[in-house]
């Protein structure tokens, strides 16, 4: 998803900070793109499997990126019904779930498409037992219950990154409803996001649920209860000191501590990262043209950045096949970051063609489909 929000005002700022009015006017959040970027820029890190102990990233664990992925996630689709529901009134559903549906699943399909005939074209040693376990799990990806699938078929690699994709398919399910149907009023919507992300943190934290079942879905409502904050003007002037030059600069390099001290593993698993992660986005949508704002706006980042689901999704079988070509096959840091730039490099590639065939034209295909539904009775709630 490319960080966009439909407007048709004119921004205000106060320097580089936002106004409550330019916030709420703001189409587009590059800054976010660029963080984005980052994400999927430090997750292919985890799925390279390390020659050398030796090497850098091997003291680092960067896998903590992916609540990046859910925090904005989070954010994006709520202030984007939250902005329909000021401009019309509603917040239809129907049109929701459809242009949901175009986003996402068809690139999805086409990686399983894709996937599945590259075991049956490559040959070696394990193919067999990957082509046996992809086809075990395959209800579960067709279904949208990645994550179980590594319940049920535990140690099997095929795959196991797209867990994500579970959790959020789930969570787009269900959150709309939840906060547009059953819920009438930014109250409401506030305290029981609030409550949510207290009970799936319980159940990681305290009761020791694997994170897929627990802090993954906190993070999600973590980035809900962002975007309605900075929805009303009461919340956004409560948030809007960390839009200041210093205070951002504090949240940001906070953020970043977490990310790069070595053996945080347990720091990184925990609320507080999560928290410190929240304050961090929330200071670069408060002053997104600030010096973190315009590091993440960098072209190659925001390009990136939206190609990043084709990225994520295609990274992985990119890893696969350069890691078995001999010139990537010998210990050595150098040889991993060699590696490393080479799976960046094809994945990108790859994304980038599948970008314009297929995720930009299924995308633009359910915008429209999903247009005549926006004009009929919907879902109606104050705001």
């Amino acid at each position: 998803m490319c960080c966009k929000v439909t407007s048709t005002q004119t921004s205000a700022r106060t320097n580089d900070r936002l106004t409550f009015d330019g916030f709420r006017s703001e189409k587009h959040f590059p800054a976010l793109d660029g963080l984005r970027a980052v994400a999927v820029l430090l997750v292919i890190t985890v799925h390279i499997a390390p020659p050398s102990p030796g090497w850098l990233w091997a003291h680092f664990d960067f896998s903590c990126s992916v609540p990046i992925f859910f925090i904005l996630s989070g954010f994006l689709i709520t202030t984007l019904a939250l902005r329909e529901l000021r401009r019309n009134g509603r917040v239809n559903l129907k049109a929701f779930y459809i242009r949901r549906l175009f986003r996402l699943t068809p690139l999805y399909l086409t990686t399983l498409v894709l996937y599945g005939l590259v075991l049956h074209v490559l040959g070696g040693e394990g193919i067999a037992q990957r082509r046996a376990d992809f086809y075990h799990r395959l209800p579960f990806f067709l279904l949208y219950l990645n994550e179980y699938a590594q319940v049920v078929y535990p140690g099997s690699p095929v795959l196991g990154h797209t867990w994500t994709l579970g959790i959020e398919e789930k969570f787009y399910a269900l959150w709309p409803l939840i906060s547009f149907r059953a819920l009438s009023t930014r109250m409401q919507r506030v305290v029981v996001a609030t409550s949510l992300v207290a009970i799936f943190w319980t159940l990681e934290y305290v009761l020791k649920f694997p994170h897929a079942f627990g802090g993954s879905y906190g993070e999600l409502l973590l980035g809900c209860l962002i975007a309605i904050l900075l929805d009303s003007e009461k919340g956004f002037n409560a948030l809007a000191v960390l839009g200041k030059p210093a205070i951002q600069s504090v949240v940001m390099l906070l953020w970043i501590g977490f990310v790069i001290v070595p053996g945080g593993y347990t720091l990184r698993r925990s609320a507080l990262y999560a928290v410190s992660l929240a304050l961090a986005q929330t200071s670069l949508l408060i002053r997104p043209r600030g010096l973190w704002g315009r590091a993440l706006e960098a072209p190659v980042l925001t390009y990136i950045g939206r190609r990043s689901y084709g990225i994520y999704l295609m990274h992985i079988l990119c890893a696969n096949a350069i890691s078995k070509l001999p010139a990537f096959n010998r210990p050595g840091a150098l040889n991993a970051f060699s590696l490393y730039f080479a799976v960046v490099a094809a994945s990108v590639a790859i994304a980038e063609v599948l970008f314009r065939t297929i995720e930009s034209p299924f995308t633009a295909l359910g915008r429209k489909l999903g247009d005549p539904y926006r004009g009929t009775p919907a879902v109606r709630a104050k705001g």
